[in-house]
């Protein structure tokens, strides 16, 4: 499903972009990021690519997820919407940067 799970890197940039407040911003990714993250399981599972293993190694990574979700959630709203997306811009370079970095080696 792309890039840190994140379906295309147009998704990100087009809400921060946008006239989107935070809130708007941050449920219409979350459901895109959820219906591409089905797709994503029910394609792997009918071309037989998804394991045992891969599904232990999910399970395992569940876990931090969910807390990352849950201090996410506790800290959302809390800055101004301009610290917000400067903040998720900054995230989304540095993500870049290690995607280039880690191709180069």
């Amino acid at each position: 499903t792309g890039f840190a799970a994140m379906p295309g890197p147009p998704v990100v940039p087009y809400y921060l972009r946008g006239d989107f407040t935070p809130h708007q911003a941050r449920a219409s990714m979350m459901m895109i990021f959820f219906a591409t993250a089905i797709a994503g399981t029910f394609v792997s599972l009918v071309l037989g690519l998804a394991t045992i293993q891969l599904g232990m190694i999910a399970l395992i990574l569940f876990v931090p997820m969910l807390a990352g979700n849950s201090i996410g959630a506790q800290a959302f709203g809390r800055i101004s919407p301009i610290v917000w997306r400067s903040a998720v811009a900054g995230l989304l370079g540095v993500s870049a940067i290690s995607a280039i970095v880690r191709a180069i080696w």
